[in-house]
């Protein structure tokens, strides 16, 4: 996500607009509980069944309202993908109590440091920066 600041400052009686823009980087929001998801010891069998059902039953509408007729054991296939894709973000999500570091969680850095930290992401079109900015690399 790309947001701006803006910061109106008074110098010599003329008001500035200076713009700040950043960007915010962070995993994802899933749809049920990662340690539900993960479901280490068996506990969250019953939940997992009904969220599968649930998929199941929200797509046949959908799918019946578009005017398809769809197989049922086509659309449980689904459901098993979307859950097993879900369960592979939960894998590499970070555990709730990791996340309590605000410091940690919310330490703005420029995009250059971001850079030398990561190899994955140093594409800065990824991060929505525009060409027209001038960044070294």
């Amino acid at each position: 996500m790309t947001n701006c600041f803006l910061n109106w400052t008074n110098q010599a009686d003329s008001f500035i607009c200076i713009v700040t823009y950043y960007s915010q980087v962070d995993q994802p929001s899933l749809v049920l509980p990662r340690d539900i998801l993960l479901n280490e010891d068996g506990a969250y069998d019953t939940i997992l069944a009904a969220y599968k059902e649930y998929i199941v039953e929200v797509a046949g509408v959908l799918a019946a309202a578009g005017g398809e007729n769809p197989d049922a054991t086509a659309l449980a296939a689904q459901a098993d993908e979307i859950i097993a894709f879900e369960t592979s973000l939960a894998r590499i999500c970070s555990k709730d109590e990791d996340r309590s570091d605000t410091t940690r969680m919310y330490n703005p850095f420029k995009i250059q440091a971001y850079q030398e930290i990561t190899d994955e992401f140093a594409n800065l079109e990824i991060l929505g920066v525009s060409s027209q900015i001038n960044v070294p690399t």
